[in-house]
Parts: C-alpha cells; structure tokens; sequence
C-alpha cells in the first residue's frame, strides 16, 4: 500500500473545494460555463458555505448576463464563509454594476460604498500590530480588463 495512513495522499474537504472551484474556473476561461456551473455546484455540495463558489456562480451568470440570477447568487458570497477575503468587496463590487446596468443607481452606489468600507475595514484591520498578514485582501487576483476607447 502506498500511503497506508492518509498522510500523503489525503484529500480532504477543503481540497475537493478547492478543485473544484479550480476547474470551474478553467472552464469557464475558455467559454464553457455549463461545465463550470457544475464544477461549482459539486463544490457547493461539499461545502454550503463557500464564498468562493458562490461569487464564481454569480460570476457566471453575469457574463453570460443572467443578471437576474446573479443578482441572487452573488449576495451569497457575502454570507458564506468569506474565504478568500476578498470575495466580500468584489461582491460588492458586482452587485454593484449589476444594479447599474439594470439603472438602479442608487442601490449600485450603495454597493460601491458598501465594497470601499469593507476593503478600508480589512486594510486597518490588516496594519494592525502583530498581524502578519502581507498580501492584498482586496482583489480577486485577475487583471481588470478594460475596453479599448
């Protein structure tokens, strides 16, 4: 037997997550947002909770736009888990512009202020003394694209 006692070969909860979102997210890359969908819903059944997933769902749906349906699953991101820490401002974010485009600009603005708070909130609570914590909780770890003008 190869790894007799799980401790080099385990795959645990988190791990399966992981995956999961990962590969949601390469097939949603390329165009294939079906297969992403249930890449995250496989997730999602190990782990209710996940802000990840959820705000990747949201995502999905706005790209394709669903914007009613993302707008549901989008505030999802907020009362899950919150991991990544960055999940809680672009969902904000999000929901933001996806109450911009269907010219609701009050509650996008509220949005926007509400995704400014909680990044200013995580960068104070992230200079705080002894915390260790180097990295930047504030965006998902793509680059905006911008539309040539």
């Amino acid at each position: 037997m190869l790894d007799p006692k799980n401790i080099v070969l385990h795959f645990d909860n988190t791990t399966r997550v992981a995956v999961a979102i990962r590969r949601g997210e390469q097939y949603a890359e390329v165009g294939e947002y079906n297969e992403a969908l249930k890449e995250y819903q496989k997730a999602l059944e190990v782990t209710r909770n996940s802000s990840l997933a959820h705000y990747r769902v949201g995502e999905l749906f706005f790209l394709q736009p669903e914007l009613a349906a993302g707008r549901q699953r989008v505030p999802r991101a907020l009362t899950g888990d919150l991991e990544p820490k960055w999940t809680e401002v672009w969902a904000h974010i999000n929901l933001g512009k996806i109450f911009d485009i269907s010219d609701q600009r009050d509650r996008a603005v509220n949005e926007y202020r509400q995704a400014l708070r909680t990044k200013i909130i995580r960068r104070a609570r992230s200079k705080r003394p002894g915390s260790t914590s180097t990295r930047s909780s504030c965006g998902p770890g793509t680059p905006i694209k911008f539309a040539p003008s």
